[in-house]
């Protein structure tokens, strides 16, 4: 039903059945509301509109549900008819196609500004897909404000000193690497919490995934934080468990070893990413890079002056990345247990696909760290 009304009922042609005039700047008056001046766009091309005096924007069928005060389904049967569509079940889909099938409620996850510049966008190019590519680089933009206030307050407050202990005895890393990172420490939960709540407001704080919808920072016990970087900037963020109380390095059984930030809708927080991903942009073709896995090892590589990027995670590796890298002289040096095995299958088998040979280093220990710790 849906389909067949926006395939034959174009957002002027109802407007024009409606009795609802637009000016020559392409502007109606706010659905209800008197307005001298008219702060509702509408956008043909894409059969869009948004409306900048109540921050709403949407469809042929949210543009008719807003002129006459309709609940979406209600809408939808009265446009239904409008236009004289005769009503077929649709068949049902299994869960999975039926996911994929699923459209973005924009209007819930996304801030005033951003649904403007999706509107906006979507209006002028009629390309929703590059509409949405703009509201998340600015989101992305949005973040990094956030995630460089958070590490600047928390690099005031400092480390605990029993975890700068671990990073620089049990992980091998200096103070230039962790500066080098922007990797740090969430010493005082309380008192981040509130600095972050003041300086950005609860929603932008959501929308970074920094807090849940309690308005809670996620990271209370993965308080060492580690930094994805893109040109020197974070974007990314996870924690590695280091508790409050008792055994801190070891992680209980109902809690992970590592949290990353929460999914905000977008896919703006996803967890796919190479660590240390800016190295490629600085390297010639024809040099040595190294896949390792985990951030710690990959920080340790390049403290030794090695070209290395890193997988967060067996079931995290981006693969679609992996084409940027054909002209260097690929190196995998991943762990050397069960899961890292199964690691270095895929990534061989991407690089393959490819037409790329790379090289598998192996290790006598475990991983890179434990290989430092042993050997130096």
């Amino acid at each position: 039903m849906i389909e067949q009304i926006k395939s034959s009922l174009r957002i002027l042609e109802l407007l024009s059945r409606c009795g609802v005039p637009v000016n020559r700047g392409g502007f109606i008056s706010s659905p209800g509301r008197e307005e001298k001046t008219p702060s509702c766009k509408i956008y043909p091309k894409s059969d869009s509109f948004y409306d900048f005096s109540t921050s709403k924007g949407g469809d042929v069928i949210d543009l008719y549900c807003l002129l006459y005060n309709k609940e979406r389904k209600q809408g939808i049967a009265e446009l239904f008819s409008m236009i004289g569509g005769k009503y077929s079940p649709a068949p049902q889909l299994p869960p999975n196609q039926l996911k994929k099938r699923m459209e973005l409620d924009l209007n819930v996850i996304l801030s005033d500004e951003e649904k403007e510049i999706y509107y906006e966008r979507f209006g002028m190019t009629d390309d929703g897909t590059y509409a949405l590519n703009q509201v998340k680089h600015h989101r992305m933009e949005q973040n990094k404000e956030v995630f460089e206030a958070l590490y600047s307050f928390c690099l005031q407050i400092g480390w605990e000193l029993d975890a700068k202990l671990y990073m620089n005895e049990r992980r091998k890393l200096c103070a230039e690497t962790l500066q080098q990172f922007k990797c740090f420490f969430i010493k005082d939960y309380k008192r981040v919490s509130e600095y972050l709540k003041q300086k950005f407001g609860k929603d932008r704080l959501i929308r970074s995934g920094l807090f849940n919808e309690k308005v809670n920072l996620i990271f209370f016990r993965h308080r060492i934080m580690i930094s994805y970087l893109h040109m020197g900037k974070i974007v990314y963020l996870r924690g590695r468990y280091y508790g409050v109380d008792g055994e801190k390095e070891k992680a209980p059984s109902d809690a992970s070893k590592y949290i990353g930030l929460r999914d905000d809708g977008l896919g703006v927080n996803t967890p796919r990413r190479f660590y240390n991903w800016d190295v490629v942009a600085s390297m010639g073709k024809g040099e040595k890079l190294y896949i390792v896995e985990g951030e710690f090892d990959t920080m340790v590589m390049a403290q030794m002056g090695y070209n290395c990027i890193g997988v967060p995670g067996t079931g995290t590796v981006n693969l679609e990345k992996l084409d940027r890298l054909t002209g260097f002289e690929v190196v995998i040096m991943v762990d050397s247990d069960e899961p890292g095995k199964k690691l270095q299958a895929k990534l061989i088998k991407r690089f393959a696909e490819l037409g790329k040979q790379v090289a598998i280093k192996a290790l006598p220990n475990k991983d890179i760290t434990d290989f430092v710790v042993q050997y130096g």
